[in-house]
């Protein structure tokens, strides 16, 4: 008996040893598996673990006002199926007056994946996956690594105790559909409106918190409103962005009595729901922004961000040159020098417009982006590097400025007379799009919760 027991340690721990662990600087992942063993024709769960660094956090499949849901391309053998991710609810994570739909601690992505029937006994299945997430604490670091797992298949699946029961804790975080009649709608002060039919679950619920599937319906760090009674049920928030005419799909996140957390999947129509409205058990609270700024506070905030912002060493290169500049113009008249600021003011201005402009252009298109957005592409990113390191060889006094080498990025900014501070300034926004500074955080994700303009103008 006792040796049968240490045979099946062995067997235990040889099979967790065929599965890797990608480590960042930020998360631990790994594929773990719910059965030790599967056979052919059967289906079975996996799911892809996220060990967050305390203090940052990944994001749910609506990441809410800012982010990136985490995804998982498979790289499967013939005939074995995987299924999408069955996301856990999520939480709400304030950052100054923005929030987001996110997961902190460990983040579980469970998926079902399918044998084929004539898969041969005695062959192991392996499982592969490119994994990628974005996560954050105030900055945000887009991550990714390739997590494997091998998987004996015999004529029995055998399910390991404490397998199952990490695997029932992670199935009790997945919304389950309630059937109950719900509608949406808008109001002209800019709140959306759900009502829900009153099921028991929700009922007895001490609170609820509503997560759409969509980005764009609802003011990710709005408070919600609710009303809870024996007849009726609603919620009311700050609307999003966009505005909707068909069914909108979400989740309630409901607190029970003893505290712990459950979640329903609803299906709200645009109308009004034709209920009863009885008493009311929970009074509604006023609609208001967390942590909420005022445009001119706003505006306050990115000026001082963008002062602090000249003491950041990202953007010393670019003021490097400047400085240059302006000690060679040092002889010249007083008019003169001024228009060369001005110049470089109006490139810097200009930048910052039409960087703007593609923001709500995307935005508008319902594609969720945020500021430094183009520092997502790889081609972008690489010309940056070939600029910035080319502009260091010029500071260094490898060769002089004027040459052809320093044409590749930055020859606009060497030519002499009205382009070369135009085109500084337009360099100078390029380089510190990256960076950042004190106060310029909250500044710029309310920005991108309000209307155009005032998104603009913080800008």
């Amino acid at each position: 008996m006792l040796f049968r027991f240490f045979l099946t340690l062995i067997f235990f721990y040889s099979h967790l040893a065929s599965a890797n662990v990608v480590v960042t600087d930020n998360v631990s992942a790994r594929l773990v598996s719910e059965a030790q063993s599967v056979s052919p024709g059967s289906t079975f769960y996996v799911t892809l673990e996220l060990d967050i660094r305390e203090g940052w956090h990944t994001y749910w499949r609506n990441p809410g006002d800012s982010g990136e849901p985490t995804t998982i391309d498979w790289k499967l053998p013939n005939g074995v199926e995987a299924s999408d991710i069955f996301w856990s609810f999520p939480e709400r994570q304030y950052i100054g007056p923005v929030a987001n739909y996110g997961y902190h601690g460990v983040a579980q992505h469970l998926v079902e994946i399918s044998l084929p029937k004539d898969w041969p006994t005695g062959r192991s299945v392996e499982l592969t996956a490119d994994a990628r997430w974005l996560v954050c604490e105030e900055e945000c670091i887009p991550e990714k690594g390739q997590v494997r797992l091998s998987i004996d298949v015999s004529d029995d699946n055998v399910i390991l105790q404490n397998r199952r029961a990490l695997f029932d804790s992670i199935r009790a975080t997945l919304p389950t559909p309630l059937a109950v009649a719900s509608s949406y709608q808008y109001s002209d002060d800019g709140q959306v409106r759900f009502e829900f039919e009153p099921d028991i679950k929700l009922v007895d619920s001490k609170s609820l918190e509503y997560f759409p599937y969509d980005w764009g319906v609802v003011s990710a760090a709005a408070t919600q409103s609710v009303i809870i009674d024996n007849q009726f049920v609603s919620l009311t928030t700050v609307k999003g962005d966009l505005n909707f005419s068909e069914a909108l799909q979400g989740i309630l996140v409901a607190e029970q009595s003893d505290g712990s957390h459950v979640a329903y999947e609803v299906v709200s129509e645009p109308g009004v729901l034709n209920v009863t409205k009885g008493n009311q058990r929970v009074e509604s609270i006023d609609v208001a922004v967390h942590g909420q700024l005022s445009v001119f506070k706003a505006l306050l905030f990115a000026l001082l961000g963008g002062i602090i912002l000249n003491l950041m060493p990202c953007v010393f290169p670019v003021l490097s040159m400047k400085a240059l500049s302006l000690v060679s113009h040092a002889h010249e008249d007083a008019a003169s020098v001024r228009k060369e600021g001005v110049l470089y003011t109006l490139g810097v201005l200009a930048s910052f417009v039409i960087l703007g402009a593609a923001v709500v252009v995307f935005k508008s298109a319902g594609e969720q982006i945020g500021w430094g957005f183009q520092l997502q592409s790889p081609v972008f990113v690489g010309v940056l590097i070939l600029t910035l390191f080319v502009l260091g060889l010029s500071l260094s006094g490898y060769f002089e400025i004027g040459s052809s080498l320093m044409g590749i990025g930055s020859s606009y900014t060497e030519r002499g007379g009205s382009s070369t501070s135009f085109f500084t300034g337009v360099l100078a926004v390029v380089v510190a799009t990256p960076c950042t500074a004190p106060f310029m955080g909250p500044a710029i994700g309310f920005a991108f919760t309000q209307s155009t303009p005032a998104l603009m103008s913080v800008l």
